[in-house]
This record gives C-alpha cells, sequence and structure tokens, in this order.
C-alpha cells in the first residue's frame, strides 16, 4: 500500500508517493512530467498532467509492490482527481481511500466584516 500526496502552486501540480510511513519514494511536478509543449502553463495545470505524473511515477510503483493506493489532496479541482484516479485504476492499481486536506491559512487572513446598517 502507498499514499499519493497531491499539491497544487501556482504553476504546477506536486505530487509526491510514500510509503505508508511517510517515507518519499518518489516525487514529480507536472512541468518535469509532460512530454511534450512544457511551457504551456494550461497544460500543466490540466487533467493531462495528472496522467503524465502517474506515467512517470508507475515504474517505482510496480517495483515496490504497491496495489492499493490512499490519495492525500490538497487541492479543489475534481476534474484533476477525477484523472488521477482514472489513470491509477487504468494501470490496475486499486484506490483504497481519498482523504481532502485543506491548508490552513496563514495569520494575516481576517474574516470579512459585516456591513454596517
Amino acid at each position: 500500500m502507498g499514499k499519493f500526496f497531491v499539491r497544487k502552486t501556482a504553476t504546477n501540480y506536486i505530487v509526491t508517493f510514500t510509503d505508508l510511513f511517510g517515507k518519499v519514494i518518489y516525487c514529480s511536478t507536472s512541468y518535469a512530467a509532460l512530454e511534450e509543449n512544457k511551457q504551456d502553463k494550461r497544460r500543466r495545470l490540466s487533467g493531462f498532467a495528472m496522467e503524465d505524473i502517474v506515467h512517470k511515477i508507475y515504474p517505482s510503483i510496480f517495483f515496490k509492490d504497491v496495489d492499493r493506493i490512499i490519495v492525500i489532496s490538497r487541492i479543489k479541482s475534481r476534474s484533476v482527481i477525477f484523472a488521477l484516479t482514472s489513470t491509477l485504476k487504468f494501470y490496475g492499481l486499486l484506490l483504497f481511500g481519498y482523504v481532502r486536506e485543506f491548508v490552513n491559512p496563514h495569520n494575516g487572513v481576517k474574516l470579512k466584516r459585516k456591513k454596517r446598517k
């Protein structure tokens, strides 16, 4: 069993594959995984990037003899997660669990003020 951590920056998706104890086995970004048109920011932030990332990470998954995956997501886009899970199923991996984490904002973020009447 292994874990997939999916994060997003302004220009990339970062996917980290770890074992159950958190030891990093392989990490890839959408920029490094794209095989064509790497400079296109829209392509790096699309579902096609997830397919390329899983294609790049799969040999390390195969050699570690992993057949079940837990996906821990820190992004909100459903289409990207759908592309990730469908690509994992294509390779014969079982999606064992899905956890959606949200990053807490820094201390400078305030609540929205109520309007005065």
